[in-house]
């Protein structure tokens, strides 16, 4: 008797949405009116097996002046994400 196995590929394309907060404040970083919106995009994942590979693109309030004051500039941004299944 021959036992044939197939190796199948689990390939998905996904597209996610989404946002960051970050503590621009001095208060206590469990206060949570300290947090002010950070950056929002959009993100393509693409999912092989145990592997993803990613590209996100989006909008951040992150930047920063001279004497690391956050001001009100909104600027684009970009990423690049990949990573494995552990189990």
């Amino acid at each position: 008797m021959v036992t044939e196995t197939i190796t199948k590929f689990d390939n998905r394309v996904y597209i996610g949405a989404y946002t960051n907060f970050a503590n621009t404040k001095p208060n206590s970083l469990f206060s949570i009116s300290s947090y002010t919106w950070s950056e929002s995009g959009l993100e393509l994942l693409y999912v092989r097996n145990k592997m993803y590979y990613g590209v996100s693109a989006g909008l951040t309030q992150n930047r920063f002046d001279y004497e690391w004051a956050r001001n009100s500039v909104i600027d684009g941004v970009i990423g690049l994400k990949f990573g494995f299944k552990l189990k």
